[in-house]
């Protein structure tokens, strides 16, 4: 291709052109890394509860002492989980 021809090209797509320039720039395998496991979405639900647990906005009629059994429970839970499995290993 000469340099003519690629200063020819136009670089203002319609409608559907962009879309499909879109979808196949979305489709490279780069992008897939950017995608959030499910052990990474687990993972931002655990803490934005933990976060809400500790905000002051709990739900009507939770006292702060559910609250904190609720919270020692889940503390438990992780040191359990550490004792049967063991610490996570690096990559």
């Amino acid at each position: 291709m000469s340099l003519s021809a690629v200063a020819e090209t136009p670089l203002e797509p319609d409608a559907d052109e962009a879309r499909e320039w879109a979808v196949r720039e979305l489709s490279r395998p780069e992008y897939d890394a950017a995608t959030p496991t499910p052990i990474d979405r687990m993972a931002r639900a655990v803490g934005e509860f933990l976060a809400g647990l500790f905000s002051g906005d709990a739900p009507v009629g939770w006292d702060l002492t559910a609250l904190v059994v609720i919270a020692v429970v889940l503390v438990l839970v992780v040191a359990g989980a550490f004792l049967i499995w063991g610490m996570p290993r690096s990559v």
